[in-house]
């Protein structure tokens, strides 16, 4: 993956907040950012080497089925299984489980893995991409764009 920041190839990146802007960025440009805590709407999605700078290289992600929240909810209740019950057998926290029902938190995909599984359940879809027309210039980084605005 490469960072957004200074173009370094690194195997992993952090998702940081610089100056209003979420970016995935290497180790060393992540002390300019605040991290930021991932919803878990997919690793995948943060996977796709940060975006890249070539979005037809992206061919699909995985996103959640309208109404996950409801699916685990009716779930839960067709196997007569409380929240605490449910928590308990996925590993989960009772106010997670609760969170995840009424869609104000995505559980991790380690979450979404146990929920599927425990619950005989499919809460995400893969969803096609539109693939680019035109390539991006892979080399340039958002620091090469201040570089220049400074210089000028």
């Amino acid at each position: 993956m490469e960072c957004e920041l200074c173009g370094k190839k690194e195997p992993s990146l952090k998702h940081v907040l610089i100056e209003d802007t979420s970016m995935w960025v290497c180790e060393s440009c992540s002390r300019f950012g605040t991290p930021i805590t991932e919803r878990g709407k997919t690793a995948k999605i943060g996977t796709l080497s940060a975006l890249g700078h070539d979005a037809s290289l992206i061919e699909e992600e995985e996103d959640f089925f309208p109404g996950w929240g409801e699916k685990i909810k009716k779930g839960r209740e067709q196997r007569n299984l409380t929240r605490e019950e449910l928590g308990a057998r996925v590993e989960e926290p009772t106010t997670s489980i609760a969170k995840y029902e009424n869609e104000q938190l995505y559980p991790t995909d380690k979450a979404v893995a146990a929920l599927e599984k425990e619950l005989k359940i499919s809460l995400k879809e893969e969803v096609p991409k539109a693939s680019a027309t035109s390539k991006v210039q892979s080399n340039i980084t958002l620091g090469d764009v201040l570089t220049k605005k400074k210089k000028q």
